[in-house]
């Protein structure tokens, strides 16, 4: 008689359950190995979390913003999770979701508790709040066994702003890869996509994904582009994305958009791939970014791409490989390489045909799976109990 092997218990948790799109499959994936467990807030929006990934789910009720009364409660809440369901493993990410779970994590002697750093949240943060920020930081890679980074400038980071010295990067970084068959321009006609949102065959579409606001480099694109299609009336820019009222661009931003008859928004989209499938060029001219996951999808779709030389970006950009990068807050560097890549048509079709094969072979999702499970059990690919 074969004797079955218990699963050991792994924890998951985000902040808000929209986080878990990081982990988009591979939560069902891991369910193979393990006994996994997503806890987070939004009860309602967990529950379809749970649904789509065949996996348990706890509520927590946390909030972004740091609140240290709230905080004590909801760290005592992780506290009795924890001692309820004994888990082997804790994964934590977002900033609050990890900070509290890895300190309750370390409090109920979870054994492995790892941290995945998807971005810094203190770039771009000044005083008191910036000081809050990275001290939440060392505590969360201090309870964690294990800190793992989405890009290999997020570890730089962290270890040169003195951090941790104990992370790592697995492959070349990502949370869940892609999916190439879903991001592939074959399921599109790019013909027919011209044509129902009217645009000729010589129009040069840019196009932005992202949250319209000041960080994102909104404000130098716009620039660049309204002084470019003066000079070229068949450029067009797309905006797909949504605008928020924290950080938001300038007022000459916004009188641009209002303005240029060239510029089309089509707010917040659940699937990207047919307005990537119809553009020419990306443009993510971001202040910071954890993982430039766009930059993926795009390349998948074979639309290369201008992106800021950070962390982030020039993890999947390669200088003339499949892309270029400029400084940023440059807005007159990036003019210049957004009239480079409308211009030259060689260096246009060469990132073209590169940019797919060039992200498949670093961020091709069931290999970032495998690696990423190796991590997680410890070289034991069962992920069982020994």
């Amino acid at each position: 008689m074969k004797m079955q092997h218990k699963k050991k218990k792994m924890v998951f948790v985000t902040t808000v359950p929209e986080s878990f799109i990081f982990f988009k499959g591979q939560l069902s994936y891991l369910s193979e190995y393990f006994d996994i467990c997503a806890i987070s807030s939004q009860v309602n929006e967990l529950d379809k979390v749970g649904q789509s990934e065949n996996i348990k789910t706890v509520g927590i009720p946390m909030k972004r913003p740091v609140a240290p009364l709230h905080d004590i409660f909801l760290l005592l809440r992780f506290i009795r999770v924890f001692k309820k369901l004994k888990p082997d493993i804790v994964h934590g990410n977002t900033p609050k979701g990890s900070f509290l779970s890895l300190i309750a994590a370390y409090l109920t002697g979870v054994p492995v508790r790892i941290y995945m750093c998807h971005g810094l949240r203190y770039q771009g943060t000044s005083g008191i709040f910036r000081k809050v920020l990275m001290s939440m930081e060392r505590v969360s890679c201090k309870c964690a066994t294990t800190v793992l980074c989405v890009s290999e400038g997020v570890r730089k980071t962290l270890v040169e702003d003195r951090i941790t010295d104990k992370a790592k990067v697995v492959l070349h970084g990502s949370s869940n890869g892609l999916d190439f068959n879903f991001f592939d321009k074959k399921h599109y006609s790019e013909y027919s996509l011209r044509q129902q949102y009217n645009l000729s065959d010589h129009d040069f579409v840019f196009i932005f994904v992202g949250r319209i606001v000041k960080e994102k480099g909104v404000d130098e694109l716009l620039y660049a582009f309204d002084k470019m299609s003066r000079k070229y009336p068949d450029i067009k820019l797309f905006f797909v994305g949504e605008a928020e009222k924290q950080d938001p661009i300038s007022p000459a931003s916004e009188i641009i958009i209002k303005e240029n008859k060239s510029i089309h928004y089509f707010g917040l989209q659940k699937d990207i791939r047919p307005y990537l499938a119809l553009s020419d060029t990306l443009v993510l001219p971001t202040y910071r970014e954890g993982f430039g996951m766009v930059l993926l999808e795009a390349a998948a779709m074979g639309v290369p791409t201008i992106a800021s030389d950070i962390i982030g970006c020039n993890n999947v950009v390669i200088e003339g490989e499949n892309g270029l990068l400029v400084k940023p807050k440059d807005k007159e560097s990036l003019l210049e390489k957004m009239e480079l890549m409308y211009n030259n048509e060689q260096l246009r079709h060469t990132l073209k045909n590169n940019t797919r094969e060039s992200a498949c072979r670093r961020f091709e999702q069931k290999m970032v799976w495998n690696a990423l499970l190796e991590e997680y059990t410890g070289n034991d690919p069962s992920g069982r109990q020994k």
